[in-house]
């Protein structure tokens, strides 16, 4: 494996782990019945998870998976 590419699936493998944990986190918070008021997102963010979706779209059209 070319040395970009490992770089580039760790760091997928990084992003697939922290976005497994945002699901299991609110379903432990639905089912001990607490609430997270959520105030406005900073736009660096925004502009963060922006980039993070386009990167998982081109790795994706890179592998050839559909999303």
């Amino acid at each position: 494996m070319l040395p970009g590419v490992r770089h580039a699936r760790s760091l997928l493998d990084v992003s697939i782990q922290v976005l497994d944990y945002f699901p299991k986190q609110a379903a432990k918070d639905a089912a001990a019945g607490k609430g997270v008021a959520m105030e406005g997102v900073e736009e660096h963010l925004i502009m963060e998870a922006e980039n993070v979706k386009a990167l998982l779209n081109a790795f994706g059209r890179l592998t050839g998976r559909k999303n």
